[in-house]
């Protein structure tokens, strides 16, 4: 499959999103008077927000990219729940194992035959036959 650069570059910004969120939970309980201070300095605020909007608007792009793939191609995989529910989080997960990895895509479901594609109903005529079979 080739992969495009534009949904390359998405992932590249989705995966440093999940680091900066992970470095952030990580700094929080190592110490939580730089977190305090974050916070409270109005400046220092402004300018976490601005990094994380600046992040996160291409990181949803590439979540609704990836939603949009896998109704198109990948409909029957069973990983629409976790790429739904788990947008953000799960969404690098996701291209990684199709675009890059190179998963096969399951987009229709086929039917496995039932007895040799026959299926023989067998009539009785009284009910003592009936039980006897049983």
């Amino acid at each position: 499959m080739k992969i495009n650069k534009l949904s390359h570059l998405g992932f590249i910004i989705n995966i440093c999103f999940l680091l900066a969120y992970l470095a952030f939970i990580v700094i929080l309980f190592i110490e939580p008077d730089l977190t305090q201070t974050i916070f409270s300095d109005l400046s220092k605020k402004k300018a976490y927000r601005i990094v994380l909007t600046i992040l996160s608007i291409p990181t949803i792009a590439f979540w609704i990219y990836n939603l949009i793939f896998f109704y198109k191609n990948d409909r029957y995989s069973g990983n629409g729940f976790l790429l739904f529910f788990f947008n953000v989080f799960y969404s690098p997960f996701y291209y990684y194992k199709t675009h890059i990895k190179g998963r096969p895509l399951k987009n229709e479901l086929k039917p496995e035959p039932v007895l040799n594609n026959t299926i023989i109903l067998e009539e009785y005529e009284d009910e003592q036959e009936y039980k006897n079979d049983l």
